[in-house]
């Protein structure tokens, strides 16, 4: 119905039933049938410096192993019409000597913005990895292999200072939330904005530099919306510097961290015991 009141129904249908033609693949359905009635799309800008943040659409599936199993089919069915075998298409980020997580190529641009709408365009190529019951897309091997190193390192948003305040004091449900940290993303955000509202954008850049937090949540109830509203100003505020590495231990270290020599590697790895007792041997 939204689709069809702005006049672009025939326009969407048409662009998946290209898809569907070429390559037999039914991505409404398919998608539909995984989904679990959560997505989101997240920027990060964190290490890209003067370009682009790195972008992905963060898709919610009733389970891992179904979504696994109809992305493989989806993928078979492209490799096979692009001439393709699906180890091309399938990349293995690698954590650890031990430890490696898939990354897989679709042959098949911005699928997100085809299916779900321009706000969730991927413009450039399309991958796609599995972490818990999420299926995630992002334009890179690289922009996703960033992606699995903070989740198992638990540098999530979830464990942000910040976000835990915001989080505090809103609804646990939402029809559509927004969060966006404005003093370190402002320039990402000016670009969206009309010549009228750029100019005070512009104007007051000093302004939205000390917005630490901007959050909006959306809820529906009785055919209403109710909204709340979160901002956190901190004049003068200062960030962090960013780390070469980080690693994550479960309390505060014991002695100063001492570098020691892998002789599997011949590199140097840091050795570091916290309170608890616990060792930790970190490499790069």
């Amino acid at each position: 119905n939204y689709l069809r009141k702005l006049g672009r129904l025939n326009q969407y249908l048409k662009e998946i039933n290209l898809i569907k033609n070429k390559y037999n693949v039914d991505v409404i359905g398919d998608l539909i049938s995984i989904f679990d009635k959560e997505i989101a799309l997240a920027m990060d800008n964190s290490k890209t410096k003067n370009r682009d943040p790195d972008t992905y659409v963060i898709i919610g599936t009733k389970s891992k192993s179904q979504s696994e199993k109809k992305f493989s089919d989806i993928l078979k069915k492209l490799a096979r019409k692009n001439s393709v075998s699906v180890g091309k298409l399938t990349f293995n980020y690698r954590i650890d000597n031990e430890l490696s997580h898939p990354v897989y190529r679709l042959p098949l641009k911005n699928i997100t913005g085809k299916v779900f709408g321009e706000l969730f365009n991927l413009n450039k190529e399309t991958y796609y990895t599995f972490i818990e019951n999420y299926v995630v897309f992002g334009s890179s091997v690289k922009s996703l292999s960033k992606f699995i190193h903070n989740n198992v390192l638990k540098r999530t948003i979830i464990t942000n200072d910040a976000y835990k305040e915001y989080k505090y004091n809103i609804s646990p449900r939402s029809s559509l939330s927004f969060y966006v940290n404005l003093g370190r993303s402002s320039a990402n955000y000016a670009k969206f904005l009309t010549d009228e509202v750029f100019k005070g954008w512009e104007e007051n850049i000093q302004v939205f530099q000390n917005v630490q937090v901007f959050g909006l949540q959306c809820n529906t109830s009785n055919n209403l919306i109710y909204n709340n509203v979160f901002l956190k100003y901190i004049p003068g505020i200062s960030y962090t510097p960013h780390t070469v590495w980080e690693s994550r231990l479960d309390t505060i270290i014991d002695f100063k961290p001492q570098f020691v020599k892998n002789h599997y590697t011949n590199q140097s790895d840091i050795f570091v015991q916290d309170l608890k007792n616990n060792i930790y041997l970190i490499n790069n």
